[in-house]
């Protein structure tokens, strides 16, 4: 038998066994997607199926090996940017993506694993809708939060401005009993104003509580000075919030954003590898944390007119979906820096 048609099994064969599948893995996405190829290209690509039998380290086959990787860097040169290795890691295996991973979890069952491109969608789909959830409720928290110690506010400066009035007038006048009256219902205001910021602040202090805080107890009849205090540690957790927390989350919602409309652009084309969730990952990270570290440059940010009409929220959103805004801010100030010198 010619030493040139044996059959080996060795480890020269496993890589151009693999190049082989990959080449018609190749050919039928271009057939289905109507790219044209050169018939000789698919001739050597179709050819190569008897390489796995020849003897690959004989030189009798190196002609053919030669022909076929020159054939198959053309085929992978066509295609681009779509590779195997996208068109592996973005196949559809089968509806219900969320269903079949919450089930190949718990059951470990092999038959039902998802590919790489379904794995990060899902992955990023929870991150977003996470992300949304926690930004809708400390929105919501900071919102009710502002306008009850924005009220609150109001209404001891009327207690204190009506408690003025009172001194020096003789019980039994008519603008005394008056006023008497007003004090009742501002009496009753401030319970109810001190009741809720009670509530609220233990929210953000529970949390803190492993750290030595304690939560407000309960007061039956709060003074003005009850009132006052509870409205300054209230409006202390605000701006802690709409400074850092938000910011953070908007930035975060932004990255995700980001992160799906590209993964819906990379598995349309058949673009999407492995490698590229691991970017991802990194890229929500890197969204999240501009979307807090552009707060601190917002000042010299809003000198530009089209940033200026924008609020903060917004401003950390548009970064955390668009990181190059705040890397083109900082070169920005490092550039009137150096000018400078």
């Amino acid at each position: 038998m010619n030493q040139g048609s044996e059959p080996i099994a060795g480890a020269s064969q496993a890589p151009i066994i693999a190049a082989i599948a990959d080449g018609e893995l190749l050919l039928a996405y271009a057939a289905s997607h109507g790219i044209n190829l050169p018939v000789e290209l698919v001739a050597e690509i179709v050819a190569a199926k008897s390489l796995p039998s020849l003897n690959l380290d004989s030189p009798d086959t190196f002609d053919k090996q030669v022909k076929f990787w020159e054939a198959r860097n053309q085929l992978a040169t066509i295609i681009l940017p779509v590779t195997s290795a996208s068109i592996k890691a973005s196949a559809q295996t089968g509806p219900g993506i969320f269903r079949r991973s919450v089930f190949n979890f718990f059951a470990r069952n092999e038959k039902s694993v998802i590919s790489p491109a379904e794995r990060c969608i899902l992955l990023f789909r929870t991150l977003a809708l996470i992300a949304l959830c926690s930004l809708l409720v400390v929105q919501v928290y900071w919102v009710v939060g502002s306008k009850v110690i924005s009220e609150t506010e109001t209404i001891l400066t009327q207690a204190i401005e009506n408690q003025k009035e009172l001194i020096g007038l003789d019980a039994g006048t008519s603008k005394a009993t008056l006023l008497e009256t007003k004090k009742m219902g501002l009496e009753a205001e401030i319970r109810i104003r001190y009741a809720v910021l009670e509530s609220w602040n233990n929210i953000w202090i529970s949390p803190l509580r492993i750290f030595g805080f304690d939560e407000y107890k309960h007061v039956e009849k709060p003074s003005y000075a009850d009132l006052q205090q509870a409205r300054l540690a209230g409006k202390f957790a605000c701006q802690s919030i709409e400074l850092y927390l938000l910011p953070l989350l908007y930035g975060w919602l932004g990255a995700c954003l980001y992160v799906l409309r590209r993964l819906a652009q990379d598995i349309g084309t058949k673009s999407f590898t492995p490698e590229q969730g691991l970017v991802y990952s990194l890229r929500v990270y890197m969204g999240t944390l501009a979307g807090l570290i552009v707060v601190w440059f917002l000042p010299v940010a809003q000198t530009d007119p089209n940033i200026k009409s924008l609020s903060v929220f917004a401003v950390a959103l548009l970064v955390g979906y668009s990181i190059d805004l705040l890397f083109a801010l900082m070169d920005r100030i490092i550039s009137a820096f150096t000018a400078q010198k």
